[in-house]
């Protein structure tokens, strides 16, 4: 009788990571997707870190493993591959956490994606202790992938990849020759097979490490492996460009180096509301450089005061597992950082700014863009108990005056969607709730489907049609949705300012807000973005970042929040935790 051979093949290599494997393999094994194997090489660890595999090995069938001398990441992570039976290939480090809806997600993806070759996604950022410091959010458009990885960024994490075994067949596995940057040179060759993916949501969680394998001695190896990886790609496209400046995410030996570290953590965890996280950096960097003002800036900020909304990190507020308190964190502690955040909620006027992008039926949507028409109904009822509805519009006036209704909301949408006129607005009409649509202009004027998933953008005709219905704003998402970052300030400037022009001639009426694509800052979109928006003549632009709209917020960074395929109830529960930020 054959066995049925698995859809994933997860492979994990593992090298002297004893503190942290356990909770690694873990996390596999608690997936909610259950069809994969899960390969383990052992890379000739000294540790106990082959005991703690051999005993998860005797706890599950799906675990396989193989232990051999100590050869580096990269032959262990071929082997892992030359045994591997499954049609995907998830990677995983041996120090980090997959969220436990990574490969139902990734599978999913990829069986509704048959051109995409590899998929990635958003990943929360931890220390050593397993502290939260900050989500970061990656391009997920093929364009802006290849793009980036070209100039030697590496836009899908190496333990975050989920890629096509026979892809990775055909180009050869990861490649010896660029030890500390076999990520990137797998990126670009895949790339030339097909298209590359990162998921909105995040599916790992990230251990940063100041003494992991690309650590501060191989600092100079992996910057000039990247640059030799870019340019071979280069060669083998046909194409020019420039290898960008590249800054290691972990420490040098120097105490500079060392106290930016710290001072970077902190910070992060700052403005992700982790205070505490927060101080202990603080103190760290205050060790290292105990005279440096900037130690004892971020000490005394963690101690007396709450990060402002445009001082909130990017992250997406539905994470796929709740995250546990840390252990050393006090019952105290969780007790007045619960009530702050009450009580603020409950003494605070402001606005939440809702983003959403299609209304369509829901069939496993992987990269979390639909609300089935069901679900938005009830979530149209949880709003008109809720608060106002306050329209883009008058926005600009409220933040220069600082007043804002007790609970107000904005509805938007993202692209330009068909179904925003087809569905969304006449549930809208029903509700009598306004709106904007944020339509990318060269969709619409070109009659092109949108690249990420075939969908049908809205024609000239029907944004007219959208605008004259008294209850929809048309805003400007740029011409052709490029992740802003990636351009070159004039490039920037001929997207936003196209997009100004083209919806201005298609609806003879001047075009005022703006919503950045993809949509977060220092991630998606610079200083530069926002000084060439506010130039243009518009009056406001939106970001993505679950905060709400509150006195002394930047008209052009205002945040929205992300709404999923949820019930009315968990909605509800949604807003309640949005306002209260």
């Amino acid at each position: 009788m054959s066995v049925p051979l698995p859809k994933i093949s997860v492979v994990m290599p593992a090298y002297n990571t004893e503190r942290f494997v356990a909770e690694a393999i873990e996390s596999i094994l608690s997936q909610t997707y259950r069809d994969f194997e899960l390969i383990i090489v052992n890379d000739g660890s000294t540790d106990g870190t082959l005991a703690l595999i051999r005993r998860f090995e005797g706890r599950d069938a799906r675990i396989r493993v193989i232990s051999r001398q100590n050869t580096g990441i990269v032959g262990a992570r071929n082997d892992g591959m030359a045994v591997a039976r499954g049609e995907l290939i998830a990677s995983m480090d041996s120090d980090d956490i997959a969220l436990p809806r990574r490969l139902e997600l990734q599978a999913t993806f990829m069986d509704a994606h048959p051109e995409v070759v590899c998929v990635g996604g958003a990943g929360e950022i931890i220390d050593e202790r397993g502290r939260y410091l900050t989500t970061l959010h990656l391009p997920t458009s093929d364009g802006d992938i290849s793009m980036a990885a070209l100039t030697g960024h590496t836009p899908i994490w190496g333990p975050a990849a989920t890629f096509r075994r026979d892809a990775a067949q055909q180009i050869g596995g990861f490649c010896e020759a660029f030890k500390f940057a076999e990520d990137l040179d797998l990126l670009l060759k895949l790339g030339e097979l097909g298209k590359l993916a990162n998921l909105h949501q995040p599916v790992v969680r990230y251990r940063l490490r100041s003494g992991s394998i690309t650590g501060v001695t191989n600092a100079n190896a992996q910057r000039s492996a990247m640059e030799r990886a870019c340019q071979n790609a280069w060669k083998r496209r046909g194409v020019e460009h420039r290898f960008e400046a590249w800054t290691p995410m972990r420490p040098g030996k120097s105490t500079h180096s060392r106290q930016e570290f710290a001072l970077k953590c902190g910070w992060w965890a700052f403005k992700s509301g982790e205070r505490w996280t927060a101080f202990v950096y603080g103190m760290k960097a205050a060790a290292i450089r105990p005279l440096d003002s900037a130690s004892w800036r971020l000490t005394a900020c963690s101690l007396l005061k709450s990060p402002t909304p445009m001082e909130a990190t990017p992250q997406l507020e539905s994470r796929t597992a709740p995250r546990q308190p840390n252990e050393s964190q006090s019952k105290w502690r969780r007790v007045y950082s619960g009530s702050r955040r009450r009580l603020r909620g409950a003494l605070r006027s402001g606005i939440v700014s809702l983003i959403y992008h299609r209304i369509a039926a829901n069939n496993g949507d992987a990269a979390d863009r639909i609300v089935s028409p069901e679900r938005f109904a009830e979530q149209l009822e949880v709003l008109q108990k809720w608060g106002t509805p306050i329209r883009t519009a008058d926005l600009p006036e409220m933040i220069a005056n600082r007043r804002f209704p007790r609970r107000g909301f904005v509805v938007t949408f993202d692209d330009g969607y068909v179904d925003n006129l087809l569905a969304a607005k006449p549930m809208l009409e029903r509700a009598h709730l306004p709106a904007t649509v944020f339509v990318s202009s060269g969709f619409s004027t070109k009659a092109r489907a949108f690249p990420w998933g075939q969908e049908t953008a809205m024609t000239p005709q029907q944004i007219r049609e959208l605008a004259a219905s008294g209850v929809i704003d048309v805003g400007g998402h740029t011409m052709n949705h490029p992740r802003l970052i990636a351009l070159d300030a004039m490039s920037q400037r001929g997207e936003i300012l196209g997009c100004k022009r083209e919806l201005e001639e298609i609806l003879e009426r001047p075009v005022t807000a703006f919503s950045y694509p993809f949509g977060w800052y220092r991630t998606d979109f610079s200083d530069t973005a926002v000084r060439i928006v506010r130039d243009a003549g518009f009056k406001c632009a939106f970001s993505v970042r679950p905060a709400p709209i509150v006195a002394g917020i930047d008209p052009f960074m205002i945040p929205r929040c992300w709404v999923s395929d949820w019930d009315g109830d968990r909605f509800a529960q949604q807003l309640r935790d949005w306002f209260s930020r």
